[in-house]
């Protein structure tokens, strides 16, 4: 048997290793989801898998002190500890940079329409990008890779796959105002202010601690189940304080009969890990989401309250160490190194398992679009991002799926060469697939492109 000495010292021990090996698995993912919360949890919703999810393998009560370290040292890079609106913003944790190019293509008429490519510019966070890239995969259907030979019987098509990935031909348009659209295809603008729904799921995250705070309460009556409560409080002081962002702005759609579909330009994004994004739209559509969409609004004052909130969690975990170190007594202190190593392996979990992407607008968006690909096959049913005003930016997704990223890129290459002749169906208002090329797994009912 140990004595109680040796006890505390082994639990000491086991306290200190946790905050070490913990310290390592933590990311700045969980601290761009404390200073953007809307679009963090934007797409939140009371079903079994979100709420499973989220509290069991979301709780901030671990060691963190590495991930928020390394979060203050890119605001100082970004010059937001000088006075004032000095410094900025793009690549902190206030406002995430994907690391994305796009390139412009312009009018469909005219001598070098479809061959002149514009200068290049970043998508910077790139909402609908993301949405894109992160769609999970086209679901294979029932009889997909098979087709009938000359006799009407079925073979396997065999066809070596080297990376599978997809070109997503996606289209932005502004929505007539006053129309009604389904609630299930509606897409809330995440640069607005909090809304119950984000409060609703950041209890929902720390729920694990809170159990763990009531029974510490009730079973010890101790005031170190505040301890517990910590990450909590501090998650909704920085949410109540977040800054103000740019909101979407929905421009009047043209008239009936004065569309120019020649003034809309073509916009593509390679990532050779996530595939290609191929955006149709109007200049005021498009280029706000690689612009100034969700750019927080400067205020000093907010600012430092969030950058205190961080600060704040490099100390959570420590306080707790010295606090179970030298006043606790060893079943209360079991307790806390125990609920310790559960918050760890949550967030190993939690890492590799794409918790980055849980109840974000990126994963309400993709959902979405493969919900509608799977309805109607070309996945063109219509998803609305709504705006505070009221109004909305429609979206039509179409894609292809290619075994090789060369013959995806080679189909891209294709797709801005038509840019001289009328657009390809997939990018006009009555397409119903994508452009179909050799050796092509297409996305329309399941079927396969022919050569």
């Amino acid at each position: 048997m140990m004595s109680q000495s040796q006890t505390s010292n082994a639990l000491n021990a086991i306290g200190t290793l946790i905050g070490y090996i913990g310290t390592e698995v933590a990311t700045s993912d969980f601290f761009e989801r404390l200073l953007w919360p809307r679009r963090a949890y934007n797409g939140f919703i009371l079903c079994p898998s979100h709420i499973i999810s989220m509290a069991l393998l979301m709780p901030m009560g671990g060691p963190l002190h590495k991930a928020a370290l390394s979060t203050l040292d890119g605001f100082y890079k970004h010059g937001l500890y000088e006075r004032g609106q000095l410094g900025h913003m793009l690549g902190t944790s206030f406002f995430p940079d994907t690391g994305l190019e796009y390139r412009v293509y312009g009018n469909r008429n005219g001598g070098e329409v479809g061959k002149k490519e514009y200068e290049k510019e970043w998508v910077r966070s790139g909402v609908w990008v993301n949405a894109v890239v992160r769609t999970p995969f086209p679901r294979k259907r029932k009889g997909e890779g098979e087709k009938e030979d000359e006799e009407g019987g079925l073979k396997k098509r065999h066809v070596p796959v080297r990376q599978k990935v997809c070109v997503g031909c996606l289209r932005l348009f502004a929505l007539p105002p006053g129309e009604r659209y389904p609630a299930e295809r509606t897409i809330l603008d995440d640069a607005g202010r909090p809304t119950v729904r984000t409060y609703l799921a950041l209890v929902v995250t720390e729920l694990s601690a809170i159990v763990m705070a009531v029974l510490v309460a009730v079973l010890w009556r101790s005031a170190y189940a505040s301890l517990w409560l910590m990450p909590l409080a501090l998650k909704l002081i920085s949410t109540i304080f977040t800054v103000e962002r740019e909101q979407v702005v929905v421009p009047r759609p043209p008239s009936p009969g004065t569309v120019q579909e020649d003034s809309e330009k073509l916009y593509e994004i390679r990532n050779p890990a996530g595939g290609f994004v191929m955006i149709e739209g109007q200049d005021d559509v498009v280029l706000q989401f690689f612009r100034h969409h969700g750019h927080p609004k400067r205020s000093k004052a907010r600012e430092m309250v969030q950058i205190g909130m961080v600060v704040a969690f490099t100390l959570v975990f420590p306080i707790g160490l010295v606090c179970s170190t030298l006043w606790m007594d060893d079943t209360l202190q079991k307790v806390w190194v125990g609920y310790q190593l559960y918050a760890t392996m949550a967030m190993y979990v939690y890492r590799y398992a794409g918790g980055h992407l849980w109840a974000t607008t990126a994963e309400q968006i993709g959902e979405a679009f493969l919900k509608a690909e799977e309805q109607n096959g070309s996945g063109e049913m219509l998803i609305t991002l709504k705006g505070v005003g009221g109004g909305r930016i429609g979206a039509k997704l179409v894609r292809t799926c290619h075994n090789r990223y060369g013959e995806a890129k080679a189909y891209v290459e294709e797709l801005v060469a038509r840019r001289s002749s009328p657009l390809p169906e997939a990018f006009s208002r009555s397409s119903t697939a994508c452009t179909k090329t050799p050796d092509t797994d297409t996305c329309e009912s399941g079927k396969e492109s022919q050569s």
